[in-house]
Formats: structure tokens, C-alpha cells, sequence
């Protein structure tokens, strides 16, 4: 059973973006949702600008000690 439930983006929420070079996580708006729901255009904010990407597929986790795959985005869950 996945530990995190996927959620269909909204356009304006706040997400996070694991980029596909760099450790962590950017903080991303959702600017587009595609037909498929869980693919969003996203506005990545990074320290030295913005970067903009396409058809960015949400991240689902097996388990909690797994790891985001490089490339994806997920909701910002705040303890």
C-alpha cells in the first residue's frame, strides 16, 4: 500500500520539484494540468531564477524511506 496518496494538482498550488541534478527539492507552482491529471507544467523557483517544465509526472512513494525519483513533483506536506 503506497504511503502517499496522489492528489490531482490544482492550478496555483504550491508543490515541490525534484530536479533531475541537483539533491533536495525546488519549491514549483502549478501554472498548466494536463489531460492526464497527475502531469502539471510547473514554475520552478531556484536561488538564481525561474525555470519553467512541461508534462512533469507527480512522484508516488512505496515506502517512507524511499527516496522522490529525479524528475517529478509531489504535494508539500508540512508537519
Amino acid at each position: 500500500m503506497p504511503t502517499t496518496v496522489l492528489t490531482p494538482p490544482r492550478v496555483g498550488d504550491i508543490v515541490h520539484y525534484t530536479p533531475l541534478d541537483l539533491p533536495g527539492c525546488r519549491a514549483a507552482i502549478v501554472t498548466e494540468i494536463h489531460i492526464d491529471a497527475h502531469l502539471a507544467t510547473l514554475a520552478v523557483l531556484h536561488p538564481s531564477g525561474m525555470q519553467f517544465l512541461q508534462q512533469i509526472r507527480q512522484a508516488e512513494l512505496e515506502h517512507l524511506w524511499e527516496q522522490y525519483e529525479p524528475g517529478t513533483w509531489h504535494v508539500a506536506h508540512h508537519q
